[in-house]
């Protein structure tokens, strides 16, 4: 296990981690930032949303730019993006409260990337006995990334949380470019300077391609529509409705 991949594992789990904290952090922010901003409680809702919803935007045009652009490009721009959203909610006052919801928004799109990009990534870098455990290790950097985020609200207001969350992107920023391209765009760049321009290409909607497609978006739509994401950004305020008084 204690191998270069997974140097290159763990350094893509920061994108994951990441996504963690987005989801997360609505819960201990919540009434933090609504007093400060002086949100109302359709603001806060809205103020909430965006990030699933700017998720929606982001991971369907990221595979457009890994198929162009390799991983570790779009990996690297996305930790931008995400770096960005947090200094964008971190600064925002009550007087332009607006810049937390374009924070919000860009800090959706970004776990949309990060979502398309390193299980992906993890994927195809992982050695092929070890390339199950690895895989779930992009949901375990979302889990540490969820649970590091309860674990500072307890200590810390929403703004330094906020900016606590950015250190991830950061890293990741650096250290990206001490991992190697995927060997499987390296391979698909190959094939394409192999094949001839008059020759067809194969499309994906073709009948021996249903089955899967249906199952993955099946997978999909459960995954998603159990509600995972919104215990995950109330689950304070889930407890406190619960009637647990000692939750802070």
């Amino acid at each position: 296990v204690f191998r270069i991949e997974l140097f290159y594992t763990l350094v893509i789990m920061l994108g994951s981690i990441t996504f963690g904290h987005v989801m997360a952090y609505y819960s201990p922010a919540e009434k933090g930032i609504s007093h400060d901003l002086n949100l109302s409680k359709s603001q806060k809702t809205i103020f909430n949303c965006l990030a699933p919803v700017g998720a929606i935007f982001g991971g369907a045009f990221m595979n457009i730019f890994t198929n162009r652009f390799g991983r570790k490009i779009p990996l690297f721009i996305t930790a931008i993006i995400s770096l960005i959203s947090w200094v964008l909610i971190g600064i925002s006052k009550v007087h332009f409260y607006w810049v937390s919801f374009i924070g919000r928004c860009i800090s959706g799109i970004s776990i949309g990337c990060f979502s398309q990009i390193c299980p992906m990534f993890i994927t195809e870098l992982a050695p092929d006995e070890l390339r199950g455990a690895f895989g779930a290790m992009n949901q375990l950097g979302i889990t540490i990334g969820a649970c590091l985020t309860y674990f500072w609200g307890i200590f810390f207001e929403w703004r330094i949380i906020a900016f606590i969350s950015l250190i991830p992107s950061f890293i990741l920023i650096i250290f990206i470019w001490f991992v190697i391209e995927s060997p499987s765009f390296l391979q698909q760049i190959n094939e394409y300077e192999n094949i001839s321009s008059n020759q067809p290409k194969e499309k994906l909607f073709q009948r021996k391609f249903i089955k899967p497609i249906f199952i993955s978006f099946l997978l999909m739509f459960f995954q998603q529509f159990s509600g995972v994401n919104a215990l995950l950004s109330n689950l304070e305020r889930i407890f406190q409705d619960s009637g647990r008084s000692d939750c802070q």
